[in-house]
This record gives structure tokens, sequence and C-alpha cells, in this order.
């Protein structure tokens, strides 16, 4: 079973086409963001999101099958 997808999204390290894409799978990463109430009901209030410190916000995670570099949407964007 594969857990991951193609992506049509050039590595910016070494040019390599297809990359790789799957969800994240942080715990509590909904769409790139962490509901902190739910990890600390004593601390946050509800509603209190965090970005992922796994996805950084994405919801996906992007790597290289070729050189194994991990491509966060910052590269994509050119930024």
């Amino acid at each position: 079973m594969m857990d991951w997808e193609y992506s049509d999204i050039p590595c910016p390290r070494c040019g390599a086409v297809p990359t790789k894409m799957r969800d994240c799978i942080e715990i509590g990463c909904e769409d790139g963001y962490i509901d902190l109430y739910d990890q600390d009901p004593s601390y946050y209030f509800p509603g209190e999101d965090a970005l992922c410190p796994s996805c950084h916000g994405v919801g996906v995670v992007r790597w290289c099958g070729e050189c194994g570099h991990e491509i966060w949407l910052k590269e994509i964007d050119g930024e």
C-alpha cells in the first residue's frame, strides 16, 4: 500500500521531477494547523491554533525521491 503520491513540483535542489508528497501525519494537524486547546486545555483557549511543526502550515509534506530534500512551500513559491 502506497501512502504517498507523485507531485509535478520539481525539486529545488536537484531538479528531479516528479517529487513525492503525503498528507501530514502529525497528531492533531488539520490543514496545517494544530488546535493548542486539544494539546493542553488548561493553558490554551478553544480555537487557539499554531502552525504544525511537521508541515509548516501546508497540510502536506513534500520531498524529493532522488536526493531526499524536504520541499517547503516557500521554496515552491520562490520566496
